[in-house]
């Protein structure tokens, strides 16, 4: 793997910009000098995929770099990155997550259909362990998951529903399978997938995780939605027609044709509570770093935090430090060298008269400090 940026020359302390910002890590790279080390070149996949997360977050500086060759879905898939429209979709609240049963329904039956023909050109017909490594289905909230795994037992039987990775982004954070499936869960119901658009460190992991395919399941409303992230699926997606049905145009009115690829190596709904809704995030740009109450509210509208966990900033806050990721200062809280390298940041301003710090977390931050809660590396007793 390769990277850009250049080490602190002094060797001391978080890095001090020319502009009087605290900054969090030693190193800097890109156009914007911005803060950390980036791994520059990718591997994983195709570079139909990876490109839909270097324009989302990556501000186009991934170096995609696997091989074209040896594309293993050659004449099964039109493209690599797809959208399949949901027609009846609708959400619903279920406590602060949300469910969206009729797009369940859709992926099972979507798994159902292909499985023989996927798994075999894996070479993994009859194989339950090679299986396992075939398919994945990601999905923004907890009870989506659940709903999908249920619908997944029903239509495939107990033994193949087993061999599914079901789960949040956070599932499948570190891990790979071929083929991965996004529900949406925002329906036609839903004017704007605002949690989605929230997180956009969420949609990052999932669609990184596919290796050969990635398909979105969404509403009609999801394909025309003009927020950030589905207004890229739009662009950078082929929408999965039924046979014999005309190609879609993307925005700038070209058919969407299938691309031209060589032979590559191979991821009962239950009754809605009617309980109150998580405060909504004010949407960030790429990248941009969150206070800890919004990235407390986004783990719990998704469903990211363990059961019955109760977090509140100050108790992250009492945790961090105690972990060494962020310290009390004079004038507030501040990251710490090994809290500015999983991503945390500082920043200052102003409040009647008198000069203050404090922390933010950046979506690497945010995906990292969730991983700890979740295995109790991080104790938050």
């Amino acid at each position: 793997m390769g990277h850009s940026g250049a080490p602190r020359p002094d060797g001391l302390g978080p890095l001090v910009r020319d502009d009087g910002r605290r900054g969090a890590s030693r190193w800097s790279y890109g156009k914007d000098d911005d803060e950390g080390l980036f791994l520059a070149e990718h591997f994983r996949c195709r570079s139909e995929i990876i490109e839909y997360c270097n324009e989302l977050l990556y501000k186009g500086q991934l170096v995609p770099s696997r091989p074209s060759a040896g594309y293993r879905l050659e004449g099964l898939v039109e493209h690599p990155f797809l959208f399949r429209e949901v027609p009846g979709s609708e959400d619903r609240r279920q406590g602060s997550s949300r469910v969206n049963p009729t797009e369940a329904e859709a992926i099972a039956a979507w798994l159902d259909e292909h499985w023989d023909r996927f798994c075999e050109a894996y070479g993994a017909a009859g194989d339950p362990e090679k299986q396992k490594g075939v398919f994945g289905v990601v999905t923004p909230f907890a009870a989506q998951a659940r709903v999908i795994q249920q619908t997944l037992k029903r239509v495939l039987g107990a033994q193949r529903e087993k061999l599914v990775t079901v789960g949040t982004a956070h599932t499948l954070q570190g891990a790979e399978r071929s083929i991965v499936l996004f529900s949406s869960v925002y329906g036609d119901n839903s004017g704007q997938a605002s949690f989605i658009d929230n997180t956009l460190e969420l949609m990052n992991v999932a669609v990184s995780r596919a290796k050969d395919l990635f398909i979105v399941f969404g509403a009609k409303t999801r394909w025309n939605d003009g927020g950030p992230v589905f207004r890229l699926v739009r662009r950078m997606a082929v929408k999965d027609a039924p046979a014999g049905q005309p190609a879609v145009t993307h925005d700038d009115g070209q058919v969407a044709a299938p691309v031209e690829v060589a032979a590559a190596e191979p991821i009962s709904a239950p009754e809605p509570a009617a309980e109150p809704s998580v405060p909504e995030v004010s949407a960030p740009k790429s990248g941009d770093a969150v206070v800890a109450w919004a990235m407390i509210a986004a783990w719990d509208e998704s469903g990211g935090l363990p059961d019955g966990l109760k977090l509140s900033a100050v108790k992250l806050n009492k945790a961090l430090a105690a972990a060494g990721l962020i310290r009390k200062g004079d004038r507030g809280w501040e990251p710490t060298d090994e809290g500015a390298a999983v991503g945390i940041v500082g920043y200052g301003g102003e409040r009647d008269g008198e000069t203050f710090v404090n922390v933010k977390y950046t979506p690497a931050a945010q995906v990292a400090l969730l991983d700890r809660i979740r295995s109790g590396a991080l104790s938050l007793g």
